[in-house]
Parts: structure tokens; C-alpha cells; sequence
């Protein structure tokens, strides 16, 4: 259990900021995707509330917009806050962060992956 930054949404990965709170990750920069905690089990609304953030096994995980999951494919941190895809991001200075691996696929919604968090690689 961990305590909330700012509203944090269900299925979206979160990171642990220089606060000791937690609040949604992106792979923009290495300052939000160096400590990732997890994934949002149950969303809270507000700042300094209880978050239970699932962070091994089987979780479920929010694909950013437009983006189609299949079966098998590694799943990254999205440059979109808190959300992931399947394709490493390229943007300079964004981050590769892979989090694991899809059970079940989607388009745009959530799904079943495996979490098996690498460390982050910050891109040229």
C-alpha cells in the first residue's frame, strides 16, 4: 500500500516521486519512470489517500489510445502518462521500460499482462 501524490487511475502504471507518494509514470523523462512502484489496483481521487499497487504477477494494465495489444507482445511504458504499448518509445531522452509481457490482448482498453519490470533505459 502506498499513498497517493495526486489521483492516481485504476490499471495505470505509478511511480514513486522524491515525495515518497505515488502518481502515474510516463516514459517522457527518467524523473517519472526511474522508480516505478506498479500498477493502480483500485483508483482514488485525491491526494494522500491509500493506493494498493499491484506489483508482481498478473496485473492488469491500460493500453494508451489507438494502440492494439495482442497476445505475447512485451509491453512498455508509454510517453502517454500512466499508460503502456507495445512499442518502444523512440523520442530523445524519453525512456524504454519494459514492464512486462500481454496475456490477453485489447485495443485502447485494459488486459491481462504479466509483470516482469526491467530497469529503465534512457534513450540518446
Amino acid at each position: 500500500t502506498f499513498t497517493s501524490g495526486a489521483a492516481v487511475t485504476t490499471a495505470f502504471v505509478v511511480y514513486v516521486n522524491a515525495s515518497g507518494k505515488v502518481v502515474h509514470a510516463d516514459a517522457s523523462a527518467i524523473g517519472t519512470s526511474n522508480t516505478i512502484a506498479g500498477v493502480v489496483r483500485t483508483g482514488v481521487g485525491a491526494t494522500d489517500l491509500s493506493v494498493i499497487v499491484d506489483n508482481h504477477g498478473i496485473v492488469t494494465l491500460d493500453a494508451e489510445s489507438g494502440v492494439t495489444i495482442v497476445t505475447g507482445d512485451v509491453i512498455y511504458l508509454s510517453e502517454v502518462v500512466g499508460e503502456v504499448t507495445n512499442v518502444a518509445p523512440v523520442t530523445a531522452s524519453s525512456v524504454v521500460a519494459v514492464l512486462g509481457y500481454a496475456l490477453t490482448g485489447t485495443t485502447s482498453g485494459t488486459f491481462s499482462a504479466y509483470w516482469a519490470p526491467r530497469s529503465p533505459v534512457t534513450n540518446p
